[in-house]
C-alpha cells in the first residue's frame, strides 16, 4: 500500500518534467531562449552620411562566443559598421538587435552594460591617468560618481594587467605613446565587463609582439562566451583569429563565412585589387596570402601544354604562380627542402622533383628530369646561380625543344663552377631570351598557339 502510494506521488513530477522539457525546446526552436538569439544581428543596415551611401544593405549577425573580423579597404564603411552596432548612429535604415532587441530603443546605460567600443585613435583625454581611463570602465555599472566597490577595482586591476599596462597607472594618457593610450583603451573595454566588445583596428598601433597578445586575449575572451566584433587591416591576422570574417568593399558585403571562404583570390582582387596568392600557413595551419600589384595577367587560356620551369632559390616563385594562373599545367626541376620555389610549389600542387638541400644532383634524379623536360612543350629556366650542384640542371635544359631563359647572354657572377658552367651556358639555343614575368605569360602563348 505504501509504495503504491509512491508511485502516484512520482507519475506526475515525471509528467510535468515531460511537458517543460519539449516546452525548452519549442522556444529554442522558436528563438525565445536568449541563447538562441544572436547577441548581434545587423538586418538591411543602409547608412547615408551627406547624401552618399556609406553602407548598402548589409546583412550578417555574431552569435554569442563568435569572433568576427571585419576586413575591407579603405572607405569600405568598416568604421560605420562598428558604430553602428555600438549604438554610436542614430540615423541609419533597418536594423541593429542586441541580443533580440533593436538597439535604437535601448537608453545609454543599457547600451554600455551591453556593449564596450574601442575606437580606432582613442583621445588623448588630458589630465587623466592611466588608471582613470581604466575606471572608467565601470560607470555603467557604478555610475559616474559613485565609488567602486573592491570587486570593482579588482576587475579594472585585473583588466590592466591582462593588456600589460599596470605600470602606466599613473602616467597621463597624453603622454603615452599611441600603442601604450590604445592598450589603456582596450583595458578599459576588458573593465566594462560586457557581452560584447566592439575593436576598431586595435591592433592599428601596437607592435607585432602586442598584436598578438591582444587578439589572442580577445579569442580567449571569445571562448568564455563574449561576443568580439573587430574591424583588422592586416588580412592574415583577420584570419587567424577568426570565427567567421565579413568582407566589406564600397559599403557592401561582398563575403561572409569562414576565413578561409572568404579570403579567395577572386574576393579580393575584387575587393583590393590586387593579385593574391592564397595558401595555408605551415606553422599555424590559418588561411594566409602573399599580394602583389606588380603583375596581374592579361591571358586566361586552358591549355593541355606542359610548361617546366627550371628554377631554385626564389627566383621561380613569382613564375610558378603566374603560369599557373593563366591555366597552363606547370611542373617545375629538381628542388631542395626548405627551397622558397619548393614552397610555392608545394602550395599551387605543382609537380616537381624533391631533392635534399644543397645536395649534389645524382644520376636518378638526373633521369627523372630529363624526362620532365622532354615530356614539356616549353622549358623555362631561370636566373638561379649554378653551382657543382645543380650543374646538371643545365644539361638538362640542352635537352628541351622550346626555350626561354630569364638572363643575359652570358652567365657572369651567377657562374660558381669556375667558368664550367658558363661553357654549357653558351651552348643552349632558346627561343627567347631576357624574358621577365610581366611578359613570359604572353611568350608562353605565342609558342602554345604556334604548337597547335
Amino acid at each position: 500500500m505504501h509504495s503504491r502510494t509512491k508511485i502516484k506521488t512520482i507519475k506526475p513530477a515525471i509528467i510535468l518534467l515531460h511537458i517543460f522539457l519539449r516546452g525548452v525546446n519549442l522556444l529554442s526552436d522558436m528563438g525565445i531562449l536568449p541563447n538562441s538569439v544572436p547577441a548581434t544581428e545587423v538586418l538591411n543596415l543602409t547608412v547615408r552620411l551627406s547624401g552618399k551611401v556609406i553602407l548598402d544593405s548589409v546583412s550578417f549577425s555574431a552569435e554569442h562566443g563568435a569572433l568576427i573580423t571585419v576586413v575591407g579597404p579603405n572607405g569600405s564603411g568598416k568604421t560605420t559598421l562598428l558604430r553602428a552596432i555600438g549604438g554610436l548612429l542614430d540615423d541609419h535604415e533597418g536594423s541593429v538587435c542586441i541580443d533580440g532587441q533593436e538597439i535604437r530603443s535601448m537608453n545609454p546605460g543599457s547600451i554600455g552594460r551591453k556593449i564596450a567600443f574601442v575606437p580606432q585613435n582613442p583621445p588623448e583625454t588630458h589630465n587623466f591617468t592611466a588608471y582613470d581611463i581604466v575606471s572608467m570602465g565601470r560607470y555603467p555599472h557604478t555610475g559616474r560618481f559613485q565609488m567602486g566597490s573592491s570587486s570593482d577595482v579588482e576587475i579594472i586591476e585585473n583588466a590592466m594587467f591582462l593588456t600589460d599596462v599596470s605600470d602606466l597607472r599613473n602616467h597621463k594618457v597624453s603622454e603615452l605613446s599611441g600603442g601604450e593610450r590604445q592598450r589603456v583603451f582596450i583595458a578599459r573595454a576588458l573593465a566594462q565587463n560586457t557581452p560584447i566588445i566592439i575593436m576598431d583596428e586595435p591592433t592599428a598601433n601596437l607592435d607585432i609582439q602586442y598584436q598578438l597578445k591582444i587578439l589572442k586575449l580577445m579569442r580567449e575572451y571569445s571562448r568564455k562566451g563574449v561576443s568580439i566584433v573587430t574591424a583588422i587591416h592586416d588580412l592574415s591576422l583577420a584570419s587567424r583569429y577568426a570565427d567567421t570574417m565579413v568582407l566589406l568593399n564600397q559599403g557592401k558585403i561582398i563575403s561572409v563565412g569562414l576565413p578561409q571562404d572568404v579570403l579567395n583570390s577572386q574576393n579580393i582582387e575584387q575587393s583590393y585589387g590586387v593579385s593574391a596568392l592564397v595558401y595555408q600557413d605551415p606553422l599555424t595551419g590559418k588561411t594566409t596570402l602573399s599580394t602583389s600589384d606588380e603583375y596581374r595577367n592579361t591571358v586566361d587560356f586552358q591549355s593541355e601544354s606542359t610548361v617546366h620551369v627550371i628554377c631554385g632559390g626564389g627566383t621561380g616563385g613569382r613564375l610558378i604562380h603566374s603560369l599557373k594562373d593563366a591555366g597552363l599545367r606547370v611542373t617545375a626541376g629538381p628542388l631542395g627542402s626548405g627551397d622558397t620555389d619548393r614552397m610555392v610549389a608545394d602550395i599551387l600542387g605543382v609537380n616537381y622533383i624533391p631533392t635534399m638541400a644543397f645536395a649534389p644532383i645524382g644520376t636518378d634524379i638526373f633521369n627523372a628530369h630529363t624526362e620532365m623536360v622532354e615530356d614539356a612543350d616549353l622549358v623555362i629556366l631561370c636566373d638561379m646561380p649554378v653551382s657543382p650542384n645543380n650543374l646538371k640542371n643545365l644539361e638538362a635544359a640542352k635537352l628541351a625543344d622550346k626555350l626561354i631563359i630569364f638572363g643575359e647572354s652570358e652567365l657572369g657572377p651567377r657562374d660558381l663552377t669556375d667558368g664550367i658552367a658558363s661553357v654549357i651556358y653558351s651552348e643552349l639555343k632558346p627561343n627567347y631570351r631576357n624574358a621577365n614575368v610581366e611578359s613570359v605569360v604572353a611568350k608562353v602563348q605565342n609558342i602554345v598557339k604556334a604548337a597547335k
